[in-house]
């Protein structure tokens, strides 16, 4: 009797693991580990909760007042810099308080003309420019000074710690018949010098025949290692680097090719209007559209689908190193609202998510928590 008893715990206990390890498999390719994960959840009770801390509202004078929000960023001790599209700069405290406005639209010493983005890096503010000028204030927002880059316009920036950060730049070089485009994504020193690149893209420019989707590299920052996702319509892959750029592993996972909604189409072609881009008819989802690592050390990725139930909702993958938990319901904004980038975006930050409104002015502030039920 003993004995079968310690023969069905072990089964148990075998079946046990199978069952826990079945929703990915591991395989080396030149010595770079793939997690190819199924759509079954590690940890199937896995949830998102969150609280509204404050929201930042536009003020009604001309210093605390801004503008349609451009970009956005935060520091070490929770200071909010919203540049808005007259160049301007509102600083508020993690407590919403209004510190002060700096910053103004211009050619001069400096001034921004169209800012690609803000990030503060240790004790300075960087704001780079369409014009490759890249204008530098302190935490206070005194002026320290403005250099120039000899190619490439950054955008889209993460520190990695307080010297060096990863971004994008996009290029334009002219042909016979017509223009490149190249977007590289690369680490960089303060000054914008390229350390390495971790992806670059070369397409020819034809503004009538380009998509958004196919063109915003998604790509984030954690604790230790950069995320880089690639920009698919059937595959659903995110490369996973060290802080110096050396890959460390790649996370897969099961995806089916999907059509956008009438409505995804007829958001993304009020962009494509302002940017003098054709009209599309008709396109497929990007499998991912957006990554970022929370406080907990998941890696969010957030992915499209056509299920009816999560037409209107926005879901995101929770990954831990490399292997799928769950995907959870994000109940921030709706699947729509986050499509309108236009109007909405989501920032992390300090431990903390936050959602601007371009139309309504404002910038909401959540506190977070993913447990398990």
């Amino acid at each position: 009797m003993y004995r079968i008893f310690i023969v069905i715990l072990i089964a148990s206990i075998v079946l046990s693991c199978s069952k826990n390890e079945s929703n990915y498999d591991i395989k080396e390719v030149e010595g770079v580990r793939h997690y190819y994960n199924k759509n079954i959840p590690a940890k199937p009770n896995l949830k998102f909760e969150s609280e509204s801390i404050f929201k930042i509202n536009s003020g009604s004078n001309s210093q605390n007042e801004f503008s349609n929000i451009l970009h956005f960023t935060c520091n070490a001790s929770g200071n909010i810099f919203i540049i808005d599209k007259d160049s301007k700069i509102s600083q508020y405290d993690s407590q919403n308080n209004f510190i002060n406005s700096f910053g103004r639209k211009g050619k001069g010493p400096g001034e921004i003309e169209n800012p690609t983005d803000i990030v503060v890096l240790g004790d300075t503010i960087l704001v780079p420019d369409e014009t490759r000028k890249v204008v530098k204030f302190d935490l206070e927002g005194k002026y320290i000074g403005d250099f120039y880059l000899t190619q490439g316009t950054p955008k889209i920036i993460f520190p990695i710690g307080k010297e060096k950060f990863l971004c994008a730049k996009d290029n334009y070089i002219e042909t016979d018949d017509g223009y490149d485009w190249i977007l590289t994504t690369s680490i960089n020193t303060s000054k914008f010098e390229q350390l390495k690149i971790i992806d670059e893209q070369k397409v020819k420019w034809l503004p009538k025949n380009i998509s958004l989707l196919d063109f915003i590299p998604i790509y984030a920052v954690g604790a230790k290692d950069i995320y880089f996702a690639e920009q698919s319509k059937t595959n659903y892959t995110v490369q996973v680097f060290d802080s110096e750029g050396i890959e460390k592993y790649i996370i897969h996972k099961s995806y089916m090719k999907t059509s956008l909604t009438e409505k995804e189409i007829s958001l993304l072609n009020t962009i494509h209007k302002k940017y003098g881009l054709g009209l599309i008819t008709e396109d497929s989802k990007n499998s991912i559209t957006k990554i970022f690592e929370d406080k907990y050390g998941f890696l969010w990725v957030f992915s499209r689908t056509n299920d009816e139930e999560e037409e209107n909702k926005l879901f995101v993958d929770l990954f831990k190193d490399g292997i799928f938990q769950n995907r959870v319901h994000i109940d921030l904004i709706d699947n729509y609202q986050y499509s309108d980038c236009n109007r909405y975006w989501l920032f992390f930050a300090n431990h903390l998510i936050y959602l601007y409104d371009n139309e309504d002015k404002t910038v909401e502030v959540f506190n977070y928590k993913i447990s398990e039920s």
